[in-house]
């Protein structure tokens, strides 16, 4: 049976990306709304999940520090 939170198959559905973690993740933490996770620091930056109103889940994400073009031709 085909079900409605689970379009991305378990995985994030959504990255939110976000400017101002704090502020968005007590907004997105706020009583009422369900299936937060506490934040964690990843290599990359801030980093926390929850659930939409249908259990998808969506990824808040702050990046520490932005990517230029140098740091994408050192990469490959």
């Amino acid at each position: 049976m085909w079900q409605t939170s689970d379009q991305a198959g378990g995985r994030a559905f959504l990255f939110l990306r976000t400017c101002d973690f704090r502020c968005d993740h007590r907004a997105f933490a706020a009583p009422g709304n369900r299936g937060a996770h506490a934040p964690n620091e990843a290599d990359f930056g801030m980093v926390a999940v929850f659930k939409d109103l249908f259990g998808n889940l969506l990824l808040l994400v702050e990046f520490t520090h932005r990517r230029t073009q140098g740091d994408l031709a050192l990469a490959s």
